[in-house]
C-alpha cells in the first residue's frame, strides 16, 4: 500500500426514507480517491491514466466481497466469492491494486457487494474513470462539462401478490439454506425462498422452449420505494448549478436497482455519448432505457435548452426522472437541476408536485432502443479468426435452472463446501468468443460478462455493430441477442443474469480459460521447486473437483499475468476436443507438450491426472 491507496469501508446503516427508518448496508470510504460527487453522492474517482488502488475493510459481521462492476481486473481481483477469492471476513482487509486500460476502462461504473443481497439492499457507490478518447467528437465538450451522478436504486423487496396466490400450498425447495446470517430488511432472503417455492429444480414443470412463451407484463418482486440519489419522489434531491452557468453537464445514470429497469426521461433531447463506459456514436434521445446494472451517461447543452426548460416561480429547472418499468403505473425517481433562480421551500414544493402529479407508464422494457446505438470504438476480430461460439439459453422462472435448463450457485444462497461451475463455457486466450443469448423465458434478463466487454453483434438475428457494453438486457418472450468480445483476460469470470434474485437462484454460468499456446498466453513454466509442498488448492479431475494437497510428485507449474498468479497442473478437461497444451510428468521432470491419449496413458501410470488452481492472495 501506498499513500495513494484508498480505503473503502463495507458497514452498516440505518437509512430514514419519507420518515420510514430501514435497515441498510452502506460504503463509506478515505483517501485522495474518495470523493463527493455533483449530485451528492460519495464515490470512488480513478484519475485519467490511473489505477485501482483500494483497500476493502468489512465491518460487517458477516462475509461480504467487493466486485468492480465493468472494470477488467485480474481474475483473483474480481469480488465474486470462491470464483475470483475467498470473501472477506469479519474485520478482514483486502487490497485490490491494478492498471486500467485507458483504452476500455474510462467512463462510469460502480462497486457492489457481489454477496447474497448486500447489493441490493445499499451496498453500492458510483465509480469514475476520469478521461475520454480524445478523437471522439464530442471529447471537447465532456472535458469540461460538469458531471453530475444518478443513482437509482429500488428498496424493500416482497414477492408480489399475484406471485404468492399463484403458489399457494406449493412446498419449500429442499437443499436451500434456512437463513443467510445476513441482514433480513425488508426479507430479502424471505422473498428469495418464496420464489423458490414456485420453482421445484427436480420435479418442477418441464422446460419450456419458443416458440410460444410470452412476455411478461410485470414481475415477481416488487418493491416498497425506488430512490435516485437516496431520495424518493417526495423528497427528491435537488442540484443546483452556480453562476455562472456551465455550457455542458453530463448525467451519469448508475441503475443500482436489484430487480428494476428504469426508463431516464428529460423534458428535451440530450446526446447519449457512452453506455456501460463505453463511447457511442452521438445518439439523441429524451428517454434512454437503462435495465439494471447498465449505466448511460447523457450530455446536456445547458445553453440550447435554457430557453424550453420548465420555470415554476422564477426558477429555471429540469428534472432527470427514472420510471419504473410497467404495464399499470410507472413510479418516478426524479433528480432535480436548478439552472437559475432562487430556489425556496415554497418553490421546493411546487416542483416536486410538478413531477408527481405526471402519470405516466413506461410498459416493459424492448430492444428497439439498443438497435439504433453503434459503438465508437467497435470491437474488431481478425478477417482470419474463426469464432467460438457458444449458446446461452434462459429458462426455467425466477433465475431457476435458469441458464440451459442448469442452475449454479454461489454462498450463501448455495451451501458450502464451494463447488466449481460443472458447465463453463471454455475458451482460450486469443478466441474471438460470440454468444448466442436466447430467451426462452417471458422475463428479460439483463445480462453480465465479467472481467471484459463485449460487443452487441445482433439482435433477433438482425446483425449491426452495436454498443460496446458490459450488460445487455435480451427482452422476455422468445427474443435472442449476440454478444461477442476477445479473450484477452485469462481467468475464470462469471456470466450471468443481473436481476438480484435471479442470481441468488443461479442464472449464471462461467467463462473458463483453458491453455492453447502456453508460450504466446503467459511466462515460460519454471520447475515445480517454485510450489511448496502442503500448499491446499483446488484440483479438478474427470469433471470433478476437490480440495487437495501439493505433492512433492506432482507435476506443478507457475505463472505470472499481470498482477494475479495461479498454480497449474493441467491435464485434457473432459469435453475439450482439438488441440490442448498442458504439462506432462515422467521420470521426475515436468515437461510442456500437446495432449494426446498416448501422452494421458503414459501419464495416468506415472503421476496423477489432475488440473490444480490457486491464486496467490489467497492459496487454499
Amino acid at each position: 500500500m501506498s499513500l495513494e491507496t484508498t480505503t473503502v469501508i463495507a458497514d452498516y446503516r440505518t437509512r430514514i426514507i419519507d420518515g420510514l427508518q430501514y435497515d441498510s448496508y452502506a460504503f463509506y470510504g478515505q483517501g485522495p480517491n474518495w470523493r463527493l460527487l455533483g449530485g451528492g453522492v460519495m464515490g470512488l474517482v480513478i484519475p485519467e491514466g490511473g489505477g485501482v488502488d483500494v483497500l476493502y475493510q468489512n465491518h460487517l459481521d458477516e462475509e461480504t466481497i467487493v466486485h468492480a462492476h465493468g472494470l477488467t481486473p485480474p481474475s483473483t481481483l474480481d469480488g465474486v466469492p470462491y470464483l475470483s477469492a475467498v470473501p472477506l471476513f469479519p474485520n478482514r482487509t483486502a487490497h485490490y491494486e491494478y492498471g486500467l486500460d485507458g483504452s476500455r476502462n474510462n467512463g462510469t461504473y460502480f462497486i457492489h457487494s457481489h454477496y447474497g443481497f448486500q447489493s441490493g439492499n445499499g451496498l453500492v457507490a458510483p465509480v469514475f474513470v476520469e478521461g475520454v478518447a480524445p478523437s471522439y467528437p464530442l471529447a471537447g465538450e465532456l472535458q469540461t462539462a460538469e458531471d453530475i451522478f444518478v443513482i437509482l436504486e429500488d428498496v424493500c423487496p416482497a414477492a408480489s401478490e399475484e406471485f404468492l396466490a399463484k403458489h399457494v400450498g406449493a412446498k419449500r425447495r429442499p437443499g436451500l439454506p434456512e437463513e443467510s446470517g445476513q441482514l433480513g430488511d425488508c426479507s430479502s432472503w424471505a422473498t428469495f425462498l418464496e420464489l423458490a417455492v414456485g420453482f421445484n429444480e427436480t420435479n418442477g414443470e418441464p422446460p419450456v422452449s419458443c416458440p410460444g412463451v410470452d412476455a411478461a407484463t410485470g414481475s415477481d418482486v416488487v418493491y416498497k420505494a425506488f430512490l435516485a440519489n437516496g431520495a424518493t419522489n417526495k423528497a427528491p434531491v435537488f442540484v443546483l448549478q452556480q453562476d455562472p452557468l456551465p455550457e455542458y453537464i453530463v448525467l451519469h445514470v448508475i441503475n443500482a436497482c436489484g430487480m428494476t429497469n428504469m426508463r431516464v426521461d428529460l423534458p428535451f433531447a440530450a446526446t447519449v455519448t457512452a453506455v456501460d463506459g463505453q463511447l457511442v456514436q452521438p445518439y439523441q434521445a429524451s428517454q434512454f432505457w437503462v435495465s439494471v446494472a447498465q449505466r448511460v451517461d447523457l450530455l446536456v447543452d445547458v445553453n440550447a435548452v435554457l430557453s424550453s426548460v420548465p420555470v415554476t416561480n422564477g426558477v429555471k429547472w429540469f428534472a432527470a426522472t427514472s420510471y419504473t418499468e410497467s404495464t399499470v403505473a410507472s413510479v418516478p425517481a426524479p433528480l432535480v437541476v436548478v439552472l437559475q433562480g432562487s430556489l425556496d421551500n415554497t418553490t421546493r414544493a411546487a416542483i416536486t408536485n410538478v413531477i408527481r402529479s405526471t402519470t405516466v407508464v413506461t410498459g416493459m422494457m424492448t430492444a428497439v432502443q439498443e438497435r439504433e446505438l453503434r459503438a465508437f470504438s467497435p470491437l474488431q476480430p481478425s478477417a482470419q479468426q474463426p469464432a467460438v461460439t457458444f449458446t446461452a439459453k434462459l429458462t426455467g422462472d425466477n433465475g431457476f435452472r435458469g441458464i440451459n435448463y442448469e442452475s449454479y450457485r454461489l454462498p450463501p444462497t448455495e451451501p458450502l463446501p464451494f463447488q466449481p461451475n460443472p458447465n463453463p463455457f471454455l475458451v482460450q486466450y486469443g478466441d474471438w468468443v460470440e454468444i448466442a443469448i436466447e430467451n426462452n423465458n417471458p422475463d428479460g434478463h439483463p445480462m453480465h460478462l465479467h472481467g471484459h466487454n463485449f460487443q452487441v453483434l445482433s439482435i433477433d438475428g438482425e446483425a449491426f455493430s452495436g454498443a460496446v457494453r458490459d450488460v445487455v438486457l435480451v427482452p422476455g418472450g422468445c427474443h435472442n441477442v449476440t454478444i461477442g468480445f476477445s479473450a484477452d483476460n485469462p481467468g475464470i469470470w462469471a456470466f450471468h443474469c443481473h436481476l438480484e434474485f435471479h442470481l441468488a437462484a443461479g442464472m449464471l454460468t462461467t467463462v473458463e480459460y483453458i491453455p492453447g499456446n502456453l508460450a504466446t498466453v503467459m511466462p515460460p513454466a519454471v520447475d515445480a521447486t517454485s510450489v511448496q509442498v502442503g500448499e491446499r488448492c483446488t484440483a479438478c479431475s474427470g469433471g470433478s473437483c476437490q480440495q487437495t494437497t501439493v505433492a512433492t510428485n506432482q507435476c506443478v507449474a507457475y505463472y505470472s499475468c499481470s498482477q494475479q498468479q495461479q498454480l497449474y497442473m493441467l491435464a485434457k478437461p473432459s469435453g475439450v476436443t482439438g488441440n490442448f497444451v498442458g504439462l506432462l510428468y515422467h521420470d521426475n521432470q515436468c515437461t510442456q507438450a500437446a495432449w494426446s491419449s498416448d501422452l494421458a496413458a503414459t501419464a495416468a501410470t506415472t503421476a496423477p491426472a489432475i488440473a490444480v488452481r490457486c491464486t496467490s492472495s489467497a492459496r487454499r
